[in-house]
């Protein structure tokens, strides 16, 4: 299975308010296209369970994931229940510069679509 790194710049921005945005899962579907629907169940603490509905090729993925909020590291860690995918674990985590810019490092570890998924027919 691969492993897949995303890192995204924002420049003068605040960590604590990109990441307030990052765990507003709810939240993106205002924010692309791509993001059908997220559905979020708090489970108590800092852990969540989200279901999502994306965008892909010529469907639509669908999944169920529990969610490990962690404000103190700013950070996201992922692991799929149910869906299209195989297998789907990952993090998110948020980074300060001294410049005022912030980093938003997205890596998955377990990623294994399935198969039809990428189907062209």
């Amino acid at each position: 299975m691969p492993e897949v790194t995303l890192d995204a710049l924002i420049p003068q921005a605040s960590a604590a308010d990109v990441f307030d945005r990052l765990r507003d899962f709810a939240a993106y579907p205002k924010y692309t296209d791509a993001v059908r629907e997220v559905s979020v169940t708090d489970t108590g603490g800092d852990t969540l369970d989200s279901d999502w509905s994306v965008n892909f090729r010529n469907g639509i993925l669908c999944w169920s994931e529990r969610d490990r909020i962690n404000a103190d590291t700013l950070s996201i860690d992922f692991t799929q229940t149910d869906g299209d995918f195989d297998t789907f674990d990952g993090s998110w985590k948020v980074y300060s510069h001294p410049d005022g810019a912030v980093t938003v490092r997205f890596t998955t570890t377990k990623f294994s679509v399935w198969r039809s998924a990428f189907s062209t027919n």
